[in-house]
C-alpha cells in the first residue's frame, strides 16, 4: 500500500542512494544593481528527486497502463506559471467528470 508513511521510510533508510535528475531551468536572478532579471533561455541546473524512484524499494509493485489523457495531469508547477499546476489539474479532473456525465 503506497502512502506517505512509505516515502518517508524510503527517505530516512535511502535518501543518499535516491538518484538526482538533473533540469535545465529558467531561473529568475538579481543582476549587479539589484534588478530581477527573468531570463528568457535556461539558465541554471537543478537537481530534482522523483517519487518514482522510491518504487524500486516497494516489496509488492504493481504498475497500471492508462490512457494519459483520462488518467494523468502533471503537477509541477506554481499556478503563476499556468502549465503543469493545480489550475490545470483543477480543470483537467473537472473536464474528465465533465465526460462522465455525457
Amino acid at each position: 500500500n503506497f502512502s506517505i508513511d512509505f516515502v518517508k521510510k524510503i527517505v530516512e533508510r535511502h535518501l543518499e542512494d535516491l538518484p538526482f535528475h538533473i533540469a535545465n531551468k529558467k531561473i529568475p536572478f538579481c543582476d549587479d544593481s539589484g534588478r530581477t532579471i527573468k531570463p528568457d533561455q535556461n539558465n541554471a541546473l537543478k537537481a530534482e528527486l522523483f517519487i518514482f524512484d522510491v518504487f524500486a524499494y516497494a516489496e509488492n509493485m504493481r504498475a497500471l497502463e492508462v490512457d494519459r489523457f483520462e488518467e494523468f495531469s502533471p503537477l509541477k508547477n506554481h499556478e503563476a506559471i499556468g502549465k503543469d499546476c493545480p489550475l490545470t489539474c483543477r480543470r483537467d479532473v473537472s473536464s474528465l467528470h465533465k465526460r462522465y456525465i455525457k
